[in-house]
């Protein structure tokens, strides 16, 4: 299938996973109050947080300022080379040299480690010892500011990562995280918030020491079961989806109302379908050039890519990437770290299921509106950004605009756009319609949900109570409304 929007995929797939941050809210709140277990929130993915050389004095941003300008310069230099040589090489070589030195510090070696003194602002301790602790007004830092006005800064930890490390060895980060907050406290476990890619990272810790030290764990938006896109893109299933391209322009760019008329207009008349066919012919013939100019060295050596895999697609995947047996030998040390991560995500399921069986309060939050890029076989899968089917433990959906042919029950959504009769916990997972990745908006109806599950002392379900039921909707104040 097509590299070239493997290469632009994979872009995609970084920006999708990062939250911005926000300044800190001043917020007002009744005095805080001590939790019986201190909370310890890990993030998603987080690229703008990242530094080069980081702890020396050339310390700066690993990522150059993204322009629009710019990427229109490497494509009109790219169509003019290819006007005069009707070569296909010469129009791509100036967008993959942009996507090169764009993203060049994220690379990873052919063992998975970083080729680049790269690093994040770590926070090991509680939020009470930090002055620069980052509280916002959505995402994890509005999670980390209703956490804060609830219980205390001195009972809120946050797990910063860089998010290109292997999901197993960010591990070891966590446990001494979670041992220091309990001998901070005297307790014998925490609660735990894991967002987006944070689900694996939790996974990866419950896999290599066990919940004995956990209370209870919301996944909120998380990426525990992988990602469609991630899965799609390491196995060349991608092109331009005329359906998806035409649920982008109609209800996901905020179009004024006579563009959105023509674009329905040139869906009619079978427009977007000629040039999603002819974009996707174009890039066909220079597969290999581009995996081998940009994809594989930059994105394809990344370790935490790789838990972002559906399970049972890892090994498709790794024959997709390094088609060779000596391209296999040359990666060999990053193809053993895969095996691991490949190992872990086989335990997943069945470690989840135990760890709730012995009373771990475990809680899945998984959102819907519609589906953001059309690069990807999947990708009218609906989601927040990753796709809800994966995100809620197995659920089935629709595509976006379509419904599900399947018998009504208390499990299938009001919309029918999804039915969570499989997922792995049925009677503890959430449906958001409406809300975003990782939502918090500080002083909402849906923040005042996420701290219910973590402050009520019973393990909650959909049934305990009649505020919170299986399919919820939200506002853009992240509010809750009629289900619509």
């Amino acid at each position: 299938m097509k590299k070239l929007v493997s290469a632009v995929l994979t872009v995609v797939l970084i920006f999708t996973a990062c939250v911005p941050a926000f300044a800190a809210p001043q917020v007002q709140n009744a005095e805080p109050t001590a939790p019986e277990y201190p909370l310890v929130v890990i993030r998603g993915v987080n690229l703008t947080g990242g530094y080069l050389d980081i702890g020396t004095e050339n310390e700066r941003s690993y990522m150059p300022d993204i322009k629009v300008s710019d990427i229109f310069k490497a494509v009109i230099k790219g169509g003019a080379k290819y006007m005069l040589s009707r070569d296909k090489k010469q129009f791509l070589t100036p967008i993959l040299d942009y996507v090169n030195e764009t993203f060049k510090y994220v690379a990873c070696d052919k063992n998975g480690d970083s080729v680049y003194n790269v690093g994040v602002k770590e926070y090991p301790l509680s939020a009470a010892n930090y002055e620069d602790f980052p509280l916002g007004d959505g995402h994890e830092d509005g999670i980390l500011t209703e956490a804060v006005s609830r219980y205390g800064a001195e009972y809120v930890y946050y797990f910063n990562y860089d998010w290109r490390i292997d999901p197993l060895d960010a591990a070891v980060k966590i446990d001494e995280m979670i041992n220091r907050a309990m001998t901070d406290h005297g307790c014998d476990k925490v609660n735990i918030i894991c967002c987006s890619m944070g689900g694996v990272l939790t996974v990866a810790y419950l896999y290599k020491y066990g919940y004995e030290n956990v209370n209870k764990i919301v996944m909120l938006s998380s990426a525990f079961q992988g990602t469609y896109m991630v899965s799609d893109a390491f196995q060349g299933k991608l092109g331009i989806r005329p359906e998806g391209a035409y649920n982008l322009l109609k209800y996901g760019l905020n179009l004024p109302f006579p563009i959105k008329i023509l674009v329905d207009a040139l869906w009619r008349a079978g427009f977007i379908d000629k040039i999603c066919g002819f974009l996707n012919s174009f890039v066909f013939e220079e597969n290999d050039y581009v995996m081998d100019y940009t994809v594989r060295e930059i994105f394809g050596t990344i370790p935490s890519w790789w838990a972002l895999i559906v399970k049972d697609e890892i090994d498709a995947c790794v024959d997709y990437m390094f088609p060779t047996e000596e391209m296999k030998a040359e990666y060999a040390g990053l193809i053993e770290r895969i095996d691991r991560i490949h190992a872990m995500l086989d335990a997943r399921n069945d470690l989840l299921r135990s760890a709730k069986e012995d009373g771990v309060g475990i809680f899945i939050l998984a959102n819907y509106n519609m589906p953001l890029y059309p690069f990807y076989e999947r990708s009218t899968s609906i989601g927040d950004g990753l796709e809800t089917a994966l995100m809620a433990g197995g659920a089935q959906t629709a595509d976006f605009g379509t419904t599900l042919d399947v018998p009504e029950t208390e499990f299938l959504s009001p919309d029918k756009m999804v039915d969570v009769t499989n997922v792995l916990f049925p009677d503890s997972t959430w449906i958001i319609k409406n809300a975003p990745h990782v939502p918090c908006k500080v002083g909402s109806e849906f923040a005042e949900f996420l701290f219910v599950l973590i402050d009520t002392e019973e393990n909650m379900t959909v049934y305990s109570n009649p505020l919170y039921p299986r399919f919820l909707c939200v506002d853009n104040n992240q509010n809750f409304v009629e289900y619509r």
